[in-house]
C-alpha cells in the first residue's frame, strides 16, 4: 500500500481548511468583500495551524477566532498580529500592513461564539 506524501497531506489540509473556513462567514448570503476575502485566505495560510480545527472535536492550539476576539476591538486585534503575544508569533515581518487589516476585517464577520469545523461537519444538524 502507497503511502501519502508529506505534501500532499499538506496540500489536501489547505483546501480542507479553506473551504471550511465558510463556518465563520457572516449568516447573510452576500459576497465577502474583497478585503474580507482576502483575509479569509490569510487566515488559513497563516494561521490556521494553531487557529483552526484540524478535524471535529479537535482542540486547537490558539483560540477560535471571531468577531468578539480581543472584546472586538479592532485596533488590539491588529496589534495582536502584528507584534504577537506570549504564544504567539509577531506577523510584522511575515505580513503587510494590508494584509493585517484584511485578516481582522474578516475576523470581524465571523459572529461571535462561532468556530470552525471541518467541512464535512458543517451541516451535520
Amino acid at each position: 500500500m502507497k503511502l501519502l506524501s508529506p505534501r500532499l497531506i499538506g496540500s489536501i489540509m489547505l483546501v480542507m481548511s479553506l473551504t471550511s473556513i465558510n463556518a465563520f462567514a457572516s449568516n447573510d448570503d452576500s459576497p465577502p468583500k474583497p478585503k474580507e476575502a482576502l483575509g479569509q485566505a490569510l487566515l488559513a495560510q497563516k494561521c490556521g495551524v494553531c487557529h483552526l480545527r484540524p478535524a471535529f472535536g479537535a482542540k486547537t492550539y490558539g483560540p477560535l477566532l471571531n468577531a468578539s476576539t480581543l472584546g472586538g476591538n479592532d485596533v488590539a486585534l491588529k496589534t495582536m498580529i502584528f507584534n504577537g503575544g506570549t504564544h504567539m508569533p509577531a506577523f510584522k515581518y511575515a505580513l503587510s500592513t494590508q494584509e493585517i487589516s484584511a485578516i481582522a476585517a474578516y475576523i470581524k464577520t465571523v459572529p461571535a461564539g462561532a468556530s470552525v469545523e471541518p467541512f464535512a461537519m458543517q451541516n451535520k444538524e
